[in-house]
């Protein structure tokens, strides 16, 4: 099979033992390819093309609907009926189904069931700190002003938050609106109580100027990095133990505490989910995903190794962190070291929340916030929508590229907001941003009509 990016050092030994293990249970072995990201689908293309062809690849999600229009990927439904149970009883329905096209499974998500809801997005803090300065939990704007406060008077040598988007943090908690997928931040969506949603200017949203004048405040309160919009890694500057905060996916915490616990003892991590206009909706697909070549030689052996994977905590260890004992050691259930040898395998690849070892050093209620994330999520009506912008293309280029000029200083709060935001909202509209709208409200609708 076909996968991403660099082997990860110690791969061959590993997979011996996992090939070892593999023979014993269904007399099947695996063997990897590693392909670089750049040009990625382009080489994967001639791979299927060559007489050599592997049964399997690793697919960016953005290229998983092309591959299956073109033929290229086969329909998974009755391999995963007969030999994919431990996937199916690993992965919820709901997940599997963002990877749905024309009705038909086309790939096994590589998020799992990690979380997804409200697009897994997360204000992730400093629990440690919080719990120090009694503070309440940071989800409500309010309560992330107040944590703030607390870090920038009580810890002066770290950054209460660091990060270029603290503007979307109080959009998503003041209510339900976000930015339409693939609308060049042209386009909020909002939803309607019939199950549609309405799209507006973004400049026009009341809820959108509150969280940038919010960011704006918290800013000048010196609340966000100084030079939040040079800072490279924002998640890295947590990690490090130089600031308190930030956001990213609520994933990011596993590795984020793991580094974290090595700067500086004691240090724990937080998360709170940002629902915005999907709050507990599964709006995206299940991440990456891993497709069967349509004509692969061996599709039942292919489906019943990943099955494999999903089958026992121990085959979920051994390919994630490599061999107990030399690449890694285990306090209770968690993950108490990583080893030198074994990069681990990557999670955008295959993960799961039902498997995945978390850091012996993260608080039990981080731990329970990430396992039940999805809890009672639903498949949104928008999952997997994003705008085309070829019916508007002169008029979208326009509008993109205004709001890219303008995006970092607004959403950031290191800029004066009001005059930023009138002069952004007429520079909008001048770049034919009405067009734009009008187009993305007749998709959305269209999008949604097909989905009931």
């Amino acid at each position: 099979g076909i996968l991403p990016g660099e082997k990860p050092a110690d791969m061959d030994l590993v997979l011996t033992e996992l090939n070892g293990r593999l023979v014993n249970s269904i007399s099947t072995k695996l063997a990897f390819s590693w392909l670089a990201l750049d040009q990625y689908d382009e080489n994967v293309a001639a791979a299927i093309a060559s007489d050599t062809k592997p049964d399997f690849f690793w697919c960016p999600s953005s290229s998983l609907a092309a591959y299956a229009e073109n033929g290229s990927v086969a329909a998974l439904d009755d391999l995963l009926s007969q030999y994919g149970q431990d996937i199916a009883a690993n992965i919820d329905a709901s997940v599997l189904g963002t990877m749905k096209i024309g009705g038909k499974l086309m790939g096994i998500p590589s998020s799992g069931n990690m979380p997804l809801a409200s697009g897994g997005q997360a204000f992730i803090y400093r629990e440690d700190l919080r719990a120090k300065h009694n503070l309440p939990k940071p989800d409500s704007v309010a309560a992330i002003g107040q944590y703030f406060a607390a870090i920038a008077s009580g810890e002066p040598e770290l950054t209460p938050f660091s990060g270029k988007q603290a503007a979307l943090a109080a959009l998503w908690l003041s209510g339900q609106s976000d930015m339409l997928p693939g609308a060049g931040g042209a386009v909020i969506y909002s939803p309607n109580a019939d199950g549609t949603f309405a799209c507006a200017a973004i400049q026009s949203s009341e809820l959108f100027k509150q969280s940038v004048l919010m960011a704006r405040e918290w800013y000048k309160a010196g609340y966000i990095h100084k030079f939040a919009l040079a800072v490279a890694d924002a998640a890295a500057e947590v990690s490090a133990g130089t600031a308190a905060s930030t956001m990213g996916n609520a994933s990011d915490v596993l590795p984020m505490q793991h580094a974290l616990s090595q700067k500086a003892a004691g240090a724990t991590l937080g998360v709170v989910k940002l629902a915005g206009a999907d709050a507990g909706l599964i709006r995206g697909n299940g991440g990456n995903a891993i497709c069967l070549i349509k004509d692969s030689a061996a599709p039942d052996r292919a489906m019943e190794a990943f099955n494999w994977i999903y089958a026992a905590q121990e085959n979920f260890d051994l390919l994630s962190y490599g061999l107990a004992g030399r690449h890694y050691n285990l306090e209770g259930d968690r993950l108490a070291k990583t080893g030198d040898g074994y990069s681990a395998f990557p999670a955008s690849i295959f993960a799961n929340i039902n498997y995945v070892r978390f850091p012996a050093e993260a608080p039990d209620d981080c731990v329970q916030a990430l396992k039940g994330w999805n809890e009672g999520a639903q498949i949104s009506p928008l999952a997997g929508f994003a705008f085309d912008g070829a019916a508007v293309k002169d008029d979208f280029e326009k509008v993109k590229k205004v709001y890219q000029n303008y995006a970092s200083q607004m959403l950031s709060g290191s800029s004066d907001a009001e005059a930023l935001l009138e002069e952004f909202g007429a520079k909008m509209t001048a770049a034919g941003q009405d067009k734009v709208l009008a187009e993305a409200q007749k998709q959305v609708d269209a999008y949604i009509a097909t989905r009931r």
